[in-house]
């Protein structure tokens, strides 16, 4: 009976908030969708991968060709585990911080890797997950700047 009635108590606030305009800012978003989109092109490339790894090994004469095969389809899994580390700061900073100048940095770097990864799957003729392109979508309205700070690592 409490779990219902905080349920019911739970909606209400959710759409209270719908109501006056507390959804989710453009950053928020990028950092959801963003999540969303690595979750689901994950599934969607490691059958890919494994499969022009099998493909390469068994057509490759040597390393170097092997290597020159499987270039775009590493390039693509490096630029997903640098989204991913961009994911992981940008969504500690918007915890952590709010919408800071820092939080909003992050988000705009996440951004940025989020549009290099859909560059390396149209480049190996792989479609965009619909989570990525929302992300993507969302952040032409964010306005956040991906820039380093001096001193620091890659963003």
């Amino acid at each position: 009976m409490l779990v219902e009635r905080l349920g019911a108590g739970l909606i209400v606030a959710a759409v209270a908030a719908l109501l006056i305009g507390c959804g989710p800012s453009p950053a928020q978003r990028v950092v959801r969708y963003g999540g969303h989109a690595l979750r689901s092109l994950d599934e969607q490339v490691a059958p890919r991968y494994t499969a022009a790894h099998e493909k390469a090994l068994a057509d490759a004469a040597t390393l170097v060709a092997y290597q020159r095969e499987m270039e775009p389809w590493n390039a693509l899994q490096q630029t997903m585990q640098t989204t991913y580390d961009a994911f992981v700061a940008a969504d500690l900073a918007l915890e952590a911080g709010g919408e800071d100048a820092d939080a909003l940095r992050r988000a705009a770097c996440l951004l940025a890797a989020l549009d290099m990864v859909a560059v390396r799957l149209v480049a190996l003729d792989v479609p965009v997950p619909a989570a990525l392109s929302e992300a993507l979508r969302f952040g032409e309205s964010f306005t956040g700047r991906c820039v380093r700070d001096a001193g620091e690592g890659e963003p």
